[in-house]
């Protein structure tokens, strides 16, 4: 109970603080509310250089559209002549170019001398034949010429170029040119008359580049050739035919060709074009489908061999095939009966002939 009675018991309260007599209970005194400080106006400088970063990001000047000189046939026809064929009669041009456009010496002093004014006359189709012979007249081996200025011409020749191959470049720079007159021929129809013209000169060099292709083709060695190793003649041609089925979609997986895959089609229709009124066949069509098919006969591994090469009997049907779109080649696509019987005993090749030209094949 006494344990109980010591728990009940409150606990007294403390004393109240006491002041002195003299002295009352100080408050504290009031603080004073601090109106807040105005904010500075911007100065006129500070908008001068802030304003327009703002206005830069958010509303760009607009661009000026660009001016499109009217279209001149007579600027054109020199300047596109001298890119096609990658040459000047101008020596000065050639030297600022790095020798890289070649200076035509000896066409230059012959037109200097038949000019009653004594100046060289502009690029043309006029003498666009002469331009190109004498190009291709340029020896790539300098040996039979001691002039400085030509050795200099050489020496800047793209090196190993064959003659095909360099007319193949002029053919590919026409067909560029060509786009571009397409384009700006829809951009603007006051052009019209004068592009029509533009395209005209582009045909007629075309089928001279053509024609020459086809000699060349013919005659590998009718303008000097350089020291290569690169098989010559219809070799050329059917290199890139059968290089077509190697093609990806990112290009060709084989050796870089002169034609690309998509080009050889219509390299093709425009040689059969040219020639089909002067014999395509003893020009050069026949030897051409020769080398095409006799790949497919001595491919040794037949339908069974796997192999993607240019010396593969599937390359050699990739190229018939390319061939046989252009009706004058695909006339010439005839297997030697000769041939057929000897090569009986290997029903493969007796497979391909029949199943390729089942008229020409008379041996089953």
């Amino acid at each position: 109970m006494k344990r109980l009675a010591t728990l009940q018991t409150p606990a007294p309260l403390p004393d109240p603080p006491s002041f002195p007599s003299d002295s009352r209970p100080r408050s504290t005194p009031p603080v004073r509310s601090q109106s807040p400080k105005p904010i500075p106006k911007p100065s006129e400088k500070r908008r001068a250089t802030t304003e327009p970063a703002v206005n830069k990001t958010l509303s760009p000047k607009p661009r000026k559209p660009a001016v499109v000189e009217p279209f001149s046939l007579e600027k054109w026809e020199p300047e596109t002549i001298g890119r096609i064929f990658n040459i000047t009669l101008d020596r000065s041009l050639a030297e600022a170019s790095g020798w890289d456009v070649v200076w035509l010496k000896d066409l230059s002093n012959e037109l200097l001398a038949q000019s009653p004014s004594q100046a060289l006359p502009p690029l043309s189709v006029d003498i666009a034949h002469r331009c190109l012979t004498s190009r291709l007249e340029i020896d790539p081996r300098g040996t039979m010429t001691a002039d400085p200025e030509i050795r200099i011409v050489v020496a800047n020749l793209p090196q190993e170029q064959t003659t095909f191959e360099y007319l193949v470049s002029c053919w590919q720079r026409i067909n560029s040119v060509r786009a571009v007159l397409r384009k700006r021929s829809t951009r603007d129809s006051k052009d019209a008359s004068g592009i029509s013209k533009a395209n005209v000169i582009l045909d007629q060099l075309r089928d001279l580049v053509i024609s020459f292709a086809g000699l060349t083709l013919q005659k590998p060695t009718i303008f000097p050739t350089p020291e290569t190793s690169k098989p010559l003649g219809t070799k050329e041609l059917a290199i890139p035919l059968l290089d077509m089925s190697l093609a990806t979609p990112f290009g060709s997986n084989h050796v870089p060709a002169s034609l690309q895959p998509h080009e050889t089609e219509p390299f093709i229709r425009d040689l059969a074009q040219r020639f089909e009124g002067d014999d395509l066949k003893s020009t050069f069509g026949e030897c051409l489908v020769n080398e095409i098919t006799a790949i497919i006969v001595e491919d040794k591994g037949g339908l069974s061999d796997t192999s993607l090469g240019i010396q593969s009997w599937r390359a050699g049907l990739c190229a018939l095939d390319a061939l046989t779109v252009v009706k004058p080649l695909a006339a010439m696509v005839r297997f030697n009966t000769r041939s057929c019987y000897t090569h009986v005993r290997k029903p493969r090749f007796h497979l391909f002939r029949c199943l390729l030209c089942p008229h020409g094949c008379t041996g089953h």
